[in-house]
């Protein structure tokens, strides 16, 4: 698979602040794994909760949303 010829614009246009392309890629990799692992832990705690407190009701959830928006 290749990139497209605008990512590869944009990596060429930043590579040069991150000690080339390798590098860039390697920061961008460990940034996905470390955000996917926070996902994955987020999940799992919310899994825990739900099965510990039941789901969240629509009132619940709309206070939730209220909160973090």
């Amino acid at each position: 698979m290749r990139l497209t010829d605008t990512q590869d614009k944009a990596i060429a246009a930043v590579e040069s602040h991150y000690g080339g392309r390798s590098e860039l890629v390697r920061i961008a990799l460990d940034h996905f794994l470390q955000e996917t692992a926070r996902r994955d832990a987020m999940n799992e705690f919310v899994n825990a909760w739900v099965a510990d407190a039941g789901p969240a009701t629509a009132e619940e959830l709309a206070e939730m949303d209220r909160f973090f928006s």
